[in-house]
């Protein structure tokens, strides 16, 4: 399944979209291919196709994911 994803840098996750293939259609999948820092993944938080999602979400083909913390500024 392919995803496009984005987020924060500093933690290990492309600035601008990336097309990824997961094994498993989770968020933690994605961050697990980014290898997010496990103390880090509860502290961010996901946007599924522009909506407000949940780390326990499922994931679809074609989703467009941002992964970003609180203290993100913009």
């Amino acid at each position: 399944m392919k995803v496009t994803v984005r987020g924060e840098p500093e933690f290990g996750l492309p600035k601008d979209f990336e097309e990824v293939e997961l094994q498993e259609p989770t968020i933690d999948s994605v961050m697990e291919h980014f290898n997010v820092d496990p103390k880090i993944r509860k502290h961010l938080f996901p946007i599924v196709n522009n909506k407000m999602g949940k780390l326990s979400q499922g994931l679809h083909e074609g989703d467009r994911i941002i992964l970003q913390s609180p203290y993100s500024g913009g």
